[in-house]
């Protein structure tokens, strides 16, 4: 859709998110059917949460209740619209927004993540009678149709129709009434999009033409220099072989969101579609480990120096050194990283279903950190 006349620089990032965050979360509070002066619970503190945050506040909601974690991600919440924070998840989590809301729950609930601990806190936050509205890609979410019958609660999601909103939305970036670009908190050239993949994680699609659902949020100039390089010179990837030098890919450093300690991650390849793999190379220092998390598709771990731990959820914790080849099946949750005294390298290989790598989870504690 075209926009009024060229944009500036710095309303770009703004319209990028509108062609799929922006979106999804605007669809989400739509079809959890926000009205002026409603209470609002938004679950997921992604791109498309915290933009689901910014939907509800300019639709006219009275309180927004955002489920977060994370500072920054709350900081950037309050900034969009949000008047409380929730940081517990399950039984707590319901308990809390219960009090927040009197004992009667919220009006309008979005649900921005897809697990099935995601959807029951949706629907169990919602008063009776009132709405949820679901966009996070559903991964294993089971519903008990007896819960639901007797709850009153109205569901209605599924992909977002970004294409219906557009109008409105470019009209509410152009006159500076939104700022969706604030989500994006990373940059980086086009040839590090590996980069940009490794860093990013899913939670959170993997790229914004695909989404951006769950998280970390996508890298401004990495997206911008794509579309203006499609513009420019059309669609002319090479179909040929292609040589990654050492050295020619810079490391990143593993984000506190979902890992904890010193993690480096020194992305090796993505492949031009169709093929789905990519791959990077993790360095975790004495102590680090990833979140607990799953992926749609898998992963396979191949140890390349060092000594570390893995663990799946419910089994206990296995040592892997180098020339070891580490399996996780799609959708178990696992963690992987050193252990308390030595460092561990390994290539971390997985593919993306419509777009999603992985699904972060909350932080292994030092508890489960223990053998």
């Amino acid at each position: 859709m075209a926009t009024p006349d060229v944009p500036s620089d710095d309303v770009v990032p703004s319209l990028l998110a509108l062609s799929d965050a922006m979106g999804t979360g605007w669809f989400a509070a739509d079809a959890a059917n926000v009205t002026p002066g409603s209470t609002v619970v938004v679950v997921g503190e992604g791109a498309v949460g915290l933009l689901g945050v910014l939907s509800a506040k300019h639709m006219g909601a009275e309180r927004i209740i955002a489920m977060s974690r994370h500072e920054s991600r709350q900081k950037l919440a309050r900034e969009f619209g949000a008047t409380d924070i929730v940081t517990e998840r399950g039984d707590e989590g319901v308990v809390r927004i219960k009090e927040l809301t009197n004992g009667a729950g919220a009006d309008s609930v979005l649900e921005c993540v897809g697990t099935q601990e995601s959807m029951m806190q949706a629907i169990r936050v919602t008063r009776p009678g009132g709405s949820v509205g679901y966009v996070g890609v559903p991964h294993g979410v089971a519903l008990d149709g007896e819960k639901l019958f007797y709850g009153h609660v109205h569901l209605h999601g599924g992909p977002a129709p970004v294409r219906r909103f557009l109008p409105e939305l470019i009209d509410l970036v152009w006159k500076g009434k939104i700022n969706p670009g604030k989500v994006f908190d990373l940059t980086l050239p086009l040839d590090q999009v590996a980069a940009a993949a490794s860093v990013r994680g899913p939670h959170p699609q993997e790229v914004m033409e695909d989404g951006a659902q769950n998280d970390p949020l996508l890298a401004t100039d990495l997206i911008r220099h794509k579309m203006i390089s499609s513009k420019t010179k059309g669609n002319n990837r090479s179909t040929e072989m292609e040589i990654k030098r050492i050295g020619s890919q810079p490391s990143t450093k593993g984000p506190s969101e979902w890992f904890t300690g010193t993690v480096r991650i020194d992305p090796l390849f993505q492949a031009p579609a169709p093929a789905l793999v990519q791959g990077a190379s993790v360095t975790f220092e004495p102590g680090a480990r990833t979140a607990w998390h799953k992926h749609p598709l898998g992963q396979t771990l191949i140890v390349t120096a060092g000594y570390g731990w893995v663990q799946r959820a419910g089994g206990l914790i296995e040592e892997i050194r180098p020339g070891d080849v580490v399996w996780f099946s799609p959708g178990e949750k696992h963690w992987h990283g050193a252990t308390p005294t030595t460092a561990v390298t390994h290539i971390a290989i997985q593919e993306n279903l419509n777009g999603k790598v992985v699904d972060w989870m909350e932080q292994v504690s030092n508890e489960q950190y223990r053998k």
